[in-house]
């Protein structure tokens, strides 16, 4: 499993960078995702069985809102 993180995304910035023409990125703006981002890659290389073994339920809440919910499924 993995995410496709448009640069510039984990600092806030909502512009999509162009794929076939120069576009700097901003390295700074509303928010600093990289440690949350830096913390959820460690669990998913550390924590194997969470992505292997569990199910996703998503559940679009309103408008504006998409709640995720992940449960691990263990059979012994």
């Amino acid at each position: 499993m993995s995410s496709l993180i448009y640069a510039g995304e984990e600092f806030g910035n909502e512009h999509t960078p162009s794929l076939f023409d120069k576009d700097p990125v901003q390295l700074s703006g509303r928010y600093d995702f990289s440690d949350l981002i830096k913390g959820m890659m460690d669990l998913k290389h550390g924590q194997a069985d969470l992505f292997t073994k569990g199910a996703y339920d998503v559940v679009d809440t309103n408008d504006n809102v998409v709640q995720l919910s992940y449960s691990i499924i263990i059979i012994k």
